[in-house]
């Protein structure tokens, strides 16, 4: 996943925005908002951090990779959520 800060020219001048860029499991190198993604967290994925987690652009795509039953399927916003606990 990718993080950039970039800087966007508004009515009171520049402002700091965040986009968070995620790469699609299914088409790696195609980025896109990650607040658009779908998230899988399973066992059977290998991730470079270690986190077991794949972001789908399509949550039916999300679902087709799942391979342990326990797996789960997040969000943008319960990931972050999930995170936390």
């Amino acid at each position: 996943m990718y993080d950039r800060l970039f800087e966007r020219k508004s009515c009171s001048g520049f402002r700091p925005e965040k986009q968070f860029l995620v790469s699609d499991f299914n088409q790696p190198g195609q980025l896109f908002d990650a607040r658009k993604a779908w998230f899988l967290r399973d066992s059977s994925l290998s991730s470079p951090m270690g986190g077991n987690l794949a972001a789908f652009s399509m949550w039916e795509a999300a679902q087709r990779a799942q391979h342990d039953p326990t797996a789960k399927i997040f969000d943008w916003t319960s990931l972050l959520n999930e995170d936390r606990k």
